[in-house]
């Protein structure tokens, strides 16, 4: 279980519109067999000797003779039990795979595959950031006279730890929300302890990602107090930081799907809104393959989120990290899945960055090159990738679900998202979905009169 206050588990059985949503071969018994391909410098962390991490589903509610099942199999404390799927994830020996498999109370069991965060460092330690740069680039100057932006409004940055500390800096670079205003809560799901205090060490592209969800964060919700340029766009927030990396910056899909699932049943009066700056590689039908036999309860999660009216922003991913860098069809999980914001990366153009992940499941584009964020090691730092394409968006949404007091209206904000981008001849919706968000347009623009405006499940 995360370390966070514990509250009562609830565990919905599936029903087979759900199994069908979730995947081709979920509700059934199904041992994968595809092999993972991983970059080579990256240590799996989903395992360690002879123990592997393991998420064991059942075919309907956990009862107490599942519990027992599982703790006959393993000496630790169970991971994490999910809320809105009958699944729990534990530690227990590799030869607990093969007979949970056959189980007749089992509907799968899963080793988690790894996943991974989507920034590249270009710089950093800069005072002052030229004019343009960071969040400037999505088009909110005259709507951020709006100083309410994302009041009353809940955002998950599921990733590493964010920094809910920081309210000044020391060379004259502006404060932001920090604990004052938008650290509200948070929860662990790595072991390890608590989800803020972030480390601050300098990132090293790309396995060292000190403070990356703090950058991420900045973008949503930093508070602007001279012309450095770092302004977020919901400064007024409650911003939740759910950690899944851990110290070693290893994370897996089994992270993702409870963090997804925390925010959405545990947080379900609080949170509206996820980002999710990080993911896997989808370069090939092998990739697919392989999230398929390692990854249900993941899209189980992303399915039960979706449904519950939670808009998710994702990036689609950076092709630094993929084995085809000319791929066409290569954005990440969770950001392909349906119901997900997929956010493609742009340039100050804008134009289309050639680093960007594309595909037919891009949702919007939005910038993810030059952009000014905060380190929580007290400076600003320039970043590129498209973890900071989402957050853009994550922070639009808050602000028009704040303004109409529409919290959990995930459909009716990728409707108007869609209506109200930006977009030009001859941009190709692989590369760029609907257009780039624009945060002024979708500000000033009413909400069409559509049934999915109205909070709760869609």
């Amino acid at each position: 279980m995360p370390r966070t206050t514990a509250l009562p588990t609830r565990v919905l059985p599936p029903t087979a519109a759900l199994c069908a949503a979730v995947a081709v071969l979920a509700c059934s018994d199904y041992a994968g067999s595809s092999g993972a391909r991983e970059p080579p410098e990256f240590a799996i962390a989903s395992s360690s000797g002879d123990e592997e991490t393991i998420v064991v589903a059942f075919r309907d509610s956990v009862g107490p003779s599942d519990r027992a099942l599982l703790s006959s199999l393993t000496s630790r404390p169970f991971v994490y039990t999910f809320r809105g799927i009958p699944a729990i994830t534990i530690r227990a020996r590799s030869a607990a795979l093969a007979s949970l498999r056959v189980h007749p109370r089992v509907l799968f069991a899963q080793t988690p595959a790894p996943m991974y965060a989507t920034e590249e460092v270009t710089g950093w330690h800069f005072q002052n950031v030229p004019s343009g740069h960071g969040i400037l680039r999505i088009q909110n100057d005259t709507a951020y006279g709006y100083a309410r932006w994302g009041a009353g409004i809940g955002v998950a940055v599921i990733g590493t730890r964010v920094n809910c500390n920081i309210n000044d800096y020391s060379w004259g670079i502006p404060h932001w929300s920090g604990n004052s205003l938008g650290c509200a809560g948070g929860a662990d799901f790595t072991g390890e302890g608590t989800p803020f205090t972030d480390v601050y060490g300098l990132a090293t592209y790309p396995y060292v990602l000190r403070g990356h969800e703090t950058k991420v964060a900045s973008l949503i919700l930093a508070a602007a107090a001279n012309d450095a340029q770092i302004r977020g766009i919901g400064p007024q927030v409650t911003l939740y930081s759910l950690r899944i990396f851990d110290s070693s910056d290893h994370m897996d899909c089994a992270r993702s799907a409870s963090a997804i699932d925390f925010a959405t049943y545990d947080l379900s009066t609080i949170v509206s809104v996820i980002n999710a700056s990080y993911g896997r590689f989808a370069d090939d039908d092998a990739d697919k393959t392989y999230y398929e036999e390692h990854c249900y309860t993941e899209k189980w999660a992303v399915a039960n989120a979706v449904n519950a009216g939670l808009f998710i922003a994702a990036s689609a991913g950076n092709l630094a990290r993929n084995f085809c860098s000319t791929c066409g069809d290569s954005v990440y999980y969770p950001a392909r899945l349906p119901g997900v914001a997929a956010v493609s990366g742009l340039t100050s153009g804008p134009t289309f960055w050639s680093g960007s992940s594309r595909g037919s499941q891009v949702t919007f584009a939005a910038s993810a090159t030059n952009m000014a964020v905060v380190h929580p090691g007290n400076y600003v730092e320039y970043v590129q990738g498209t973890s900071f394409a989402a957050p853009v968006v994550a922070g639009i949404v808050a602000a028009i679900q704040s303004r109409y007091n529409l919290p959990r209206t995930g459909q009716c904000m990728l409707t108007h998202l869609r209506a109200t981008a930006y977009t030009r001849s001859g941009w190709s919706s692989e590369f760029y979905g609907a257009g780039m968000v624009d945060g002024y347009r979708a500000w000033s623009t009413p909400l069409a009169n559509d049934p999915s405006c109205v909070p709760g499940p869609q």
